[in-house]
């Protein structure tokens, strides 16, 4: 279902980019430092026990993880609509807890303003966080996962160009395994949450 969701929105959004005038193709590097995934299940999480001569009893403090990522792909535009299609890699990090992610995005923006540098529009993103992982005492692993997340954005520039976004990660459900005498509060947790992004983009 999320695939298809995917590839709905990729249809459509080549669809319109192609619309219109002349179409002007670009490669395109993103770089995302400023990125932040709310999940509220993640404060609540905790581990107690007793593991390798150690009395466990630790969790996360905050719902906040940090997500920086790197991207690159194609960019499109016909002066009136620009389409972007990128793939990257993340790390999500939060206290004890770590994931790669790897990312698709597909957006479309309107370029209706001043002198086309200026766009509005909505993205979605295909989400997959691997090999995710607990580095403080407790013995404990958690399941890969996949989730998508749909958003709107905002983009300023023409080479260099500025981009900010708010998206919401969703059909994210991640199993936690223990053992060895630690004992979680949950057998599996959920990422879904709001995710904002800052960062910059190169048209080349």
């Amino acid at each position: 279902m999320k695939r298809w969701l995917f590839a709905s929105a990729l249809l459509s959004m080549l669809q319109v980019s192609s619309y219109g005038a002349e179409v002007e193709y670009s490669g395109i590097v993103e770089v995302m430092p400023g990125n932040v995934l709310l999940s509220s299940d993640l404060s609540n999480l905790s581990f107690t026990g007793y593991t390798n001569g150690k009395v466990i009893d630790e969790g996360l403090d905050s719902d906040a993880s940090y997500m920086p990522s790197v991207s690159g792909g194609l960019d499109a535009t016909n002066g009136v609509v620009r389409f972007q299609l990128l793939g990257g890699l993340s790390t999500m990090t939060n206290s004890d807890f770590s994931a790669t992610v790897l990312k698709l995005e597909a957006a479309a923006y309107y370029m209706g303003s001043y002198s086309n540098k200026l766009g509005i529009g909505a993205h979605i993103t295909s989400l997959s966080f691997l090999s995710p992982s607990w580095s403080g005492s407790a013995d404990a692993s958690f399941s890969d996962t996949n989730g998508i997340a749909p958003g709107i954005s905002v983009i300023f520039g023409n080479e260099w160009i500025v981009k900010g976004s708010v998206d919401y990660v969703m059909g994210t459900n991640m199993d936690i395994t223990t053992k060895n005498g630690t004992v979680s509060n949950y057998s599996s947790i959920s990422l879904d949450g709001v995710m904002v992004q800052l960062g910059l983009m190169y048209k080349f």
